[in-house]
């Protein structure tokens, strides 16, 4: 069942097997980095059927963390088109959607791994 097709919306999927979207803590600024390239072409070249780009703030204030995606800006904005047209040349035949996130004023914390506590909104 599981490599069986699939309709979902407008999506008719070859199969059921999506990556879902995962927080990396890995922008530079809010922004895709090498690492988003590197990770992400090895999941939506592994036969997946989908891809979700992880949970992506909508403004500064509503991030989880400092280090994640952001889509406020235009250099932002900018990066994640070059990532989009990066991973298409590669698989163009499977949609990329995207997580929206806003984690609210207790939002913009630090990464688990570098700081056990503290928000820094107030």
């Amino acid at each position: 069942m599981i490599f069986s097709k699939i309709k979902i919306g407008k999506f008719a999927l070859k199969n059921r097997v999506v990556v879902s979207p995962m927080c990396q803590y890995s922008t530079k600024d809010g922004s895709p980095s090498k690492w988003h390239y590197n990770h992400l072409l090895k999941l939506i070249t592994s036969g997946t059927s989908m891809l979700m780009l992880e949970s992506t703030a909508v403004n500064k204030v509503g991030k989880i963390t400092h280090s994640d995606l952001c889509f406020c800006k235009k250099k932002q904005k900018k990066k994640f088109k070059n990532l989009i047209s990066f991973l298409k040349l590669h698989e163009n035949n499977i949609p990329i959607c995207l997580q929206i996130s806003h984690a609210g004023r207790k939002g913009s914390s630090y990464i688990p791994w570098e700081k056990s506590q503290g928000s820094l909104a107030n």
